[in-house]
């Protein structure tokens, strides 16, 4: 894949012929996503785990949830995962594994 342009907080990759797009901080916090300096490496196995796994978000139950969450004593002990904006409004701490 290929990285095609960064809008603002809006970052369009390109995997498989297809562009998909990108809240930045859903990818600050997606666990196959690593920076290195200017370089993001990881975006197409993060593509690749939220479709295979069809990962619905905890809060909203939409697709393509991709914020994985350890599953405190908060959520029942079992892992959720999160888009961004939702895990917001539930008050998640996000970190950065």
């Amino acid at each position: 894949g290929r990285l095609i342009y960064g809008v603002r907080w809006l970052i369009v990759y390109e995997y498989l012929n297809k562009e998909f797009s990108f809240h930045l901080p859903c990818l600050l916090y997606t666990p196959e996503v690593k920076w290195t300096g200017d370089r993001i490496q990881g975006i197409a196995k993060a593509i690749r785990r939220g479709r295979a796994g069809k990962l619905r978000c905890y809060v909203c139950q939409e697709p393509k949830a991709l914020i994985g969450c350890s599953g405190g004593s908060s959520l029942g002990g079992k892992q959720k995962t999160f888009h961004y904006p939702c895990g917001v409004k539930y008050k998640l701490k996000f970190v950065h594994a």
